[in-house]
């Protein structure tokens, strides 16, 4: 485009030069060179047509490059697109290899896995095919233990049912025996009642109402109604622990007094106790 202003231009200087020394000679040689200046004058026109046909022309030739540079730069456009998306279709071609060596290789450690559990499998197998065959070993030596044990079993049966027999009779023995003891107990729970005093190896539950240390002295709540007697020695015991030793020395119908005897026991320990068990010796 710059070409083709610059040659309009040099045609333009071309002919304002050529105008100027036409219309100088024509000055120069008065009027008598008219037919000279119409003849420069078509020449001019000549001219001037010619230019505008080349400047129609170039202006023509111009649109076609411009034209035809708009279609090279579309095709660049095109051709940058179409780059772009191999680009693009390049990366996930990529991709889809790395996936599919990713897929490969998982594909690989899922058959490493199988392969050692087959193998595992096949070792369990043989294993128990092992055991089996010890089994199959031991089934005479099981037999004849189960044939033992039906054996046992049967003398086991003998011998429980001599022991029902003689237990019958225990039973029998027993229930005699009850008997005796019941009656006997009936006689002496008889006899406790009808007795107003209490029997060696007896023992009373009470309460100590009052104990004087110095003296020796210890209140019995109970008396002669609960069958202690006068002179009595009585085991003080809290439990199956032995305290002190006592001995009645008045006796009263609802309470008693007893003194501690001395060196025996641990009779301290009455202090602070409120009821104790009194065993007759």
């Amino acid at each position: 485009m710059k070409k083709v202003s610059i040659i309009l231009h040099l045609l333009a200087l071309i002919g304002g030069t050529v105008t100027l020394l036409v219309t100088g000679n024509a000055v120069s040689v008065h009027d008598s060179d008219r037919g000279l200046i119409s003849q420069t004058s078509e020449k001019l026109a000549a001219v001037g047509n010619e230019l505008e046909k080349f400047r129609v022309q170039s202006a023509g030739d111009l649109a076609r490059q411009k034209r035809r540079l708009d279609e090279v730069n579309e095709q660049i456009e095109l051709t940058l697109r179409k780059k772009e998306q191999g680009a693009r279709d390049l990366e996930q071609l990529k991709e889809g290899i790395e996936e599919g060596e990713r897929g490969i290789s998982e594909t690989n450690r899922q058959k490493d896995e199988a392969m050692q559990e087959q193998a595992n499998a096949e070792e369990g197998i043989a294993r128990t095919e092992e055991s089996l065959m010890v089994l199959r070993q031991d089934i005479p030596r099981l037999e004849q233990a189960a044939r033992d044990e039906d054996a046992q079993a049967e003398d086991f049966r003998d011998a429980i049912a001599k022991l029902s027999s003689k237990l019958e009779f225990f039973s029998q023995i027993t229930e005699v025996f009850k008997a005796h003891h019941d009656r006997t107990m009936s006689s002496l729970r008889t006899y406790a009642r009808e007795r107003p005093w209490l029997e060696p190896g007896e023992r009373i539950t009470l309460q100590l109402q009052g104990l004087d240390l110095k003296s020796g002295y210890v209140a019995l709540s109970k008396g002669g109604n609960a069958g202690i007697r006068s002179g009595m020695i009585l085991e003080v015991a809290v439990g199956k622990d032995e305290i002190c030793k006592l001995r009645v020395k008045q006796v009263f119908r609802l309470h008693a007094l007893a003194e501690v005897i001395p060196l025996q026991g641990r009779p301290l320990e009455l202090e602070g106790l409120k009821t104790v068990d009194l065993v007759v010796l």
